[in-house]
């Protein structure tokens, strides 16, 4: 699960900083593209251009994405954590 306290939809008493509340929307908005898309596998220059940022702000990105159990990465691409599972 992704860290709640700059979470767009979190409540929070303490605003979070621009940088750190684009970040949290840009990983939301990660994460639903591999929900929506669920066999979905992508390179790093592939969900660049995808997501429309630089290579280094993806990679940052997919990296807590890849942290926090979300995403899993093969050394080649990046998929849902749970692409290799079936639900009954």
């Amino acid at each position: 699960m992704l860290p709640t306290s700059c979470h767009p939809r979190s409540i929070s008493l303490v605003p979070c900083p621009p940088e750190q509340r684009d970040s949290s929307v840009l990983q939301s908005r990660v994460v639903a593209e591999f929900r929506e898309m669920p066999g979905l596998r992508l390179t790093l220059a592939q969900a660049a251009r995808l997501f429309g940022i630089d290579s280094a702000r993806c990679q940052r990105v997919l990296g807590v994405l890849v942290q926090h159990g979300v995403l899993a990465a093969d050394g080649r691409t990046f998929a849902r954590a749970d692409a290799g599972t079936r639900s009954a």
